[in-house]
């Protein structure tokens, strides 16, 4: 069994750098990171981006797990998904896990100014998963009702 911690990026860097090599030291497999806009224990607070702090995160650390609880397909695309977890896989030396989730509405609210509905969180997040899948297969275009990507790179 493995175990992990949720290191909710509230705090500026220099002092989250310490609480990371904390993590590292008490024994814990992986840190994970929320990826949110907003979130409510955190109201009007300092709130860092949760990629980010995990590409920190990587340099700071040297054999503890790093990923994502969760990456948010509310508003994350894949081709950015696809790309940033590939290079945080590189940057942190294999230790990189990708968790992936549906994401929330007050985040789309943030993110674009938009209302939706649950089935539509649903329907889009399996669509990224699908096309995440198929640019981590080679594919360079990939076509969904509410995700599309075209002429990504490999």
């Amino acid at each position: 069994m493995r175990l992990g911690a949720l290191v909710l990026q509230k705090e500026p860097w220099v002092q989250a750098r310490d609480t990371w090599r904390q993590v590292e030291r008490a024994g814990f497999d992986i840190g994970y990171v929320a990826d949110h806009l907003t979130h409510s224990t955190v109201a009007g607070q300092w709130w860092a981006d949760g990629w980010t702090t995990l590409a920190a995160a990587a340099e700071a650390t040297s054999t503890l797990g790093i990923g994502t609880l969760v990456g948010s397909a509310a508003i994350r695309g894949p081709a950015f998904i696809a790309r940033v977890a590939a290079t945080l896989q590189d940057i942190s030396g294999g230790r990189f896990v990708l968790g992936l989730g549906a994401g929330t509405a007050p985040d789309v609210l943030v993110d674009r100014g938009e209302v939706v509905g649950a089935e539509v969180l649903a329907e889009r997040y399996r669509e990224v998963v699908l096309a995440i899948r198929a640019l981590w297969a080679g594919e360079t275009m990939w076509r969904g009702q509410h995700v599309a990507v075209a002429g990504v790179a490999p």
